[in-house]
């Protein structure tokens, strides 16, 4: 990419259509967020979740500057990344859409740095959508156009990709929601899955998270969820990211065992003890994870 031809450009229902160069975007005011973000397809245990330090632009700033006309709604995130959707094998480019609220919130942001240096190619350079406590393909890479909209943005990666549906219990009809804040959950990290652990006080650790407000407690099982005990957490290092938290197990017996978490959140939110059997896919899985091992004193 030669980034001297590169631009941003900002228009749709904008009193006046912003294009941007990367060194205009370097020369405006920094702001920065600390965020969790987690693949909207992440199974329960699964690895495609992580934390990051960004910094960047504020969106809300320059939707502000290009001045918002009475009849938007929504933001489009464009990307520059196109190619043929493996799964229907039609040409599409990646992008998303997020209601203006969310757009104008003050965390949001376009990032030009992720964990104190510049973007890499890999990590959207040279510009990124960052949108804190939304699933990360919300947060659109090598960001090229912003589009300000009085309507439903239904593109391809938002009408055929990430939504969840199932069908009404009483009417039979498909219910389709648009895969967008995440909700409470929690993660073990260790013991994984299949471990043989010695009859010997161990400490069981895992994450949790939420997309708003914050994570209240986590409770731990070691019998297959008949009993729950607190689990000890750590304190939260900023909104929108995750918490460490900890269970000592003092005295596990020789045996099979199955190993569980579930948080809450102080919304109310509570993570499900099971995937919904009615949904059709497979988006914002949140179900208890279960961990089973075997505590043995062979050697």
């Amino acid at each position: 990419m030669n980034i001297r031809r590169w631009k941003l450009a900002i228009e749709g229902l904008v009193e006046r259509r912003l294009d941007l160069t990367y060194q205009d975007l370097l020369r405006l005011p920094r702001i920065g967020a600390v965020v969790t973000s987690e693949c909207a397809g992440n199974l329960p245990g699964g690895g495609m979740v992580g934390n990051a330090e960004w910094s960047g632009v504020s969106l809300a700033a320059l939707l502000k500057h290009a001045g918002i006309k009475r009849d938007a709604i929504e933001v489009i995130l464009d990307g520059a990344d196109c190619g043929l959707d493996e799964g229907e094998n039609v040409p599409v480019c990646y992008s998303r859409s997020i209601p203006l609220q969310k757009a104008l919130a003050r965390e949001t942001l376009l990032a030009l740095d992720m964990n104190g240096k510049p973007l890499t190619s890999e990590h959207g350079y040279p510009l990124r959508a960052v949108v804190p406590g939304w699933y990360a393909m919300t947060n659109v890479k090598w960001v090229r156009r912003i589009e300000v909209t009085d309507r439903p943005f239904n593109g391809f990666y938002m009408s055929k990709r990430y939504f969840t549906a199932k069908r009404d219990a009483v009417t039979g009809e498909l219910v389709i929601r648009r895969v967008a804040e995440m909700g409470i959950k929690s993660q073990i990290a260790r013991p994984r899955h299949g471990e043989v652990l010695k009859p010997r006080p161990y400490v069981i650790r895992g994450a949790a998270w939420t997309g708003a407000g914050r994570v209240e407690r986590v409770e731990v099982s070691t019998d297959g969820g008949k009993s729950w005990r607190l689990a000890m957490q750590g304190e939260q290092r900023a909104p929108y990211t995750w918490i460490f938290w900890e269970y000592p197990w003092e005295s596990p017996e020789i045996g099979q065992h199955t190993i569980l978490a579930r948080a809450f959140d102080d919304r109310g939110g509570i993570q499900p003890e099971a995937e919904d059997p009615e949904r059709i896919n497979r988006y914002a899985n949140r179900w208890i994870q279960h961990v089973g091992v075997e505590v043995s004193s062979a050697e």
